[in-house]
């Protein structure tokens, strides 16, 4: 119970000295008293406890002294004196910025020596020589954007034309194709001019024995038949300069034969 008492006091007496007020407050009546203190120092034990308790109070007891002055004094260091020395430290620093300022411009008036001037001519040659290398090496990548660009839109033509091309020609083919379906298509009005041109039903069946053994038409054939069987796609010469019947020939022998 005790020690817990007598920690208690601790804490609260280490709490009240070591606020800024107590210490403040202790110098400054250190300062007022420092007479009482020298007193008991130096004579305190020459006399009895009650001679120097009564020289005490008729000479160190005063209330200015004691508490009011030292109140006052430690009100002072702990508001004025900050003030004091953020004043002095503001002096200060604008001083020594007005000392650098003052070497700053002495160091600018300063001439260069040679060895000076030889080496920033040195590194300004080879900033110069870094950044014409940089320079460069930033046109080559720019070139090789614009080349890759340029050739994809060479492709791309190229593609395009290609396939333009190829359009046409499966046009051109599909014409083709549609223009031999329809060449060798036999309509009913060419079934009809060529079954009633002179001298086919005469000479039709020899025609057709001479051509389907493979043999070769006599000189005796009527020239002009063959000439119009040959300009309606009805014969053609083979490999072997023979005739030979075409797809529209076949369509037509057909229906010669079913019609007669």
């Amino acid at each position: 119970m005790l020690q817990e008492i007598k920690k208690s006091i601790q804490s609260v007496l280490y709490e009240r000295i070591s606020s800024p007020f107590s210490g403040a407050f202790i110098f400054s009546w250190i300062i007022w008293n420092w007479k009482l203190l020298y007193y008991l120092i130096a004579f305190g034990k020459e006399r009895t406890f009650s001679e120097s308790l009564k020289f005490i109070q008729d000479n160190f007891i005063d209330f200015n002294e004691n508490l009011l002055f030292p109140f006052l004094t430690a009100l002072l260091f702990i508001f004025v004196y900050p003030l004091l020395t953020t004043g002095s430290l503001f002096i200060w620093l604008k001083y020594k910025k007005w000392q650098t300022d003052i070497k700053n411009q002495i160091e600018k008036q300063q001439l260069l020596t040679l060895e000076q001037s030889i080496s920033i001519r040195l590194d300004m040659k080879e900033q110069q020589k870094r950044f014409d290398e940089l320079l460069k090496e930033k046109d080559d990548k720019i070139d090789q954007q614009q080349k890759i660009i340029n050739d994809s839109q060479t492709l791309i033509k190229e593609l395009k034309e290609e396939k333009e091309s190829n359009a046409k020609s499966e046009l051109i083919e599909s014409v083709k194709r549609n223009y031999t379906e329809n060449k060798s298509a036999l309509s009913d009005d060419d079934f009809k001019k060529i079954k009633d041109y002179p001298g086919l039903s005469r000479n039709f069946e020899s025609l057709l024995d001479t051509i389907t053994r493979g043999y070769m038409l006599g000189e005796n054939f009527p020239s002009k038949l063959l000439a119009f069987l040959e300009a309606n796609d009805i014969i053609e010469k083979d490999d072997k300069n023979n005739y030979k019947f075409t797809k529209k020939g076949k369509q037509f022998v057909d229906r010669y034969l079913s019609n007669t």
